[in-house]
């Protein structure tokens, strides 16, 4: 939309592979980026990693959230298995 990435629902049809903003019921990325901080400005990007527990975004840069989500639970998991892609 023009006003760039949206969630589902909230009067939002057509958006494939898009789902409900849960936790701050937000309709479009935007509006998350102002929530974690106010005085933010320039383009809501996509992905984001957003921390529930601190109420803000972690990351916004895919090849760092790769990074983390392939290394940030190694003590609970199989450490064989890498998901990270070749660089």
């Amino acid at each position: 939309t023009e006003q760039g990435w949206g969630f589902a629902g909230k009067g939002l049809t057509g958006l494939k592979g898009a789902s409900e903003d849960h936790l701050h019921h937000k309709q479009f990325i935007h509006q998350l980026y102002t929530h974690a901080d106010p005085k933010v400005s320039g383009r809501a990007t996509v992905p984001v990693l957003w921390d529930k527990f601190t109420d803000t975004i972690v990351n916004n840069e895919s090849a760092d959230i790769i990074e983390m989500l392939n290394s940030a639970f190694d003590q609970w998991g199989d450490t064989s298995i890498n998901l990270r892609p070749l660089h």
